[in-house]
């Protein structure tokens, strides 16, 4: 066994140096080479020149080949860089979100109206005189395939049912009530225009107001009438849609000559109407109005 200290070779069974006296146990374990970088020898891990050449021994040489391990430090910098590229990102996508649910709500048609209720009472004669109006007119819906107006179930007949119902209740006379439903409704049926024509819608206005009222009235409609009894022509187009307000009730439009709506019961539905009694050549000027006031309704008075 070779000693440590002064390399003297020893026997086997020996437990201190024969040259030295230094003990001669065997380390727990072996001790670490390095290889020399040059000549590729190995050497002691505490030798600090090669023994075959003599170069110098890098004893870390491997850590230089090493990745240097990232700090906290150095880490939370390059993330403090990203975040305005994120944030950035983010209220870019917010932004063009909310302008496609914008435009995503511009395109979803409106909501329907909330169904009319009617509010009937438990007066049983003004329920019946309600639906003995109803029962002259037609639904001015345009929808319901033109129902009665005092059984007709949709909306639109509720509605006028209840604004008979609240001009009966005010005092009105049943013929007051009817010359109202025609101004605003329309839609008289035919049986009763005769009856109810509007000569007589004035006359029903009329009764609400005083004596020293009515006669410049009657006077100023008198001369009207005498202009209008001629047979009606394609010049005196503008002079019938003159009496009109559009009678869509969705328009707003106080003048019918001025009004150009597609709605049903709408503008260009009764200048068509109004064109095709013309064509004819067989009414006046206030039939047609007439004629126009109890299907369609809207006449300004």
């Amino acid at each position: 066994m070779k000693c440590i200290e002064c390399k003297t070779e020893n026997s086997g069974g020996a437990l201190f140096c024969a040259h030295c006296g230094a003990n001669l146990e065997e380390p727990s374990s072996a001790p670490r080479l390095l290889k020399c970088p040059i000549c590729a020898a190995k050497n002691p891990e505490n030798e600090k020149n090669c023994s075959a050449c003599g170069a110098e021994l890098r004893r870390h040489h491997h850590q230089k080949h090493q990745s240097p391990k990232r700090t906290n430090g150095k880490h939370k910098t390059a993330r403090f860089k990203w975040a305005p590229a994120t944030v950035s990102v983010v209220l870019i996508t917010g932004v063009i979100g909310f302008i496609a649910i914008m435009e995503w709500r511009k395109e979803q048609p409106p909501a329907p109206p909330p169904p009319f209720v009617e509010t009937k009472t438990n007066d049983a004669t003004l329920e019946g005189k309600v639906l003995d109006v109803a029962s002259k007119f037609i639904c001015s819906c345009g929808t319901c395939g033109e129902k009665p107006l005092d059984t007709c179930t949709c909306d639109k007949a509720a509605e006028e049912r209840q604004f008979i119902r609240n001009y009966l209740q005010t005092g009105q006379s049943p013929d007051q009530v009817i010359a109202a439903v025609m101004k605003t409704y329309g839609w008289l049926k035919p049986e009763f225009a005769a009856k109810y024509d509007s000569t007589s819608v004035v006359k029903a206005k009329l009764n609400s107001t005083t004596a020293t009222e009515s006669q410049p009235i009657f006077s100023t409609l008198s001369a009207k009438k005498t202009d209008d009894n001629k047979i009606a022509t394609r010049a005196d187009a503008e002079k019938i849609f003159s009496h009109f307000r559009c009678p869509c009730g969705q328009c707003g439009m106080d003048e019918l000559k001025d009004c150009t709506c597609k709605h049903p019961r709408g503008a260009i539905e009764v200048k068509s109407f109004a064109q095709t009694k013309i064509a004819e050549g067989k009414s006046t000027v206030a039939q047609i109005v007439d004629e126009i006031d109890a299907k369609y309704g809207g006449r300004k008075l």
